[in-house]
């Protein structure tokens, strides 16, 4: 083999190795504007419609509408950060300090600090859950 042919088939090889840096690159670029595009949503707690009933007591196979249970539409109107679990980025729970609640319901701290701490706590608790403190601004009725 000379070194013509030997200089082609490493041009080739790395020619491929770009190409397949290239995929790569635009993989993570299209996460990063995924990620970019749910941060914004996660973050807007103004724009929340639906709340997430935390109980188990509804039985499906009822079908009397006066055994649903009732949501509690109190809400509190303080302001401040809370802690949510993002599983359900449109309606997350809040962290009251001891239990999970529908939104609007959570502990408001009122620096985000003390906030931050509270979910770094429950990090540790809960390791491969999506935590994410939010600013409650205010929370429609």
């Amino acid at each position: 083999m000379n070194k013509e042919d030997e200089l082609k088939q490493r041009l080739a090889y790395l020619e491929l190795e770009q190409a397949r840096l290239n995929k790569i690159l635009n993989d993570v670029q299209e996460l990063g504007t995924q990620v970019n595009k749910f941060k914004t949503i996660s973050t807007s707690v103004d724009e929340m419609t639906v709340p997430l009933v935390l109980t188990n007591k509804f039985d499906p196979t009822n079908d009397k509408p006066n055994d649903i249970p009732r949501l509690d539409t109190s809400v509190s109107n303080k302001y401040g950060y809370v802690v949510c679990l993002m599983f359900n980025p449109r309606s997350p729970p809040e962290w009251s300090g001891k239990a999970w609640h529908v939104p609007g319901k959570g502990k408001c701290y009122l620096a985000f600090e003390q906030a931050y701490h509270c979910m770094q706590q429950l990090q540790k608790r809960w390791p491969n859950y999506p935590f994410q403190v939010v600013e409650r601004k205010s929370f429609p009725i």
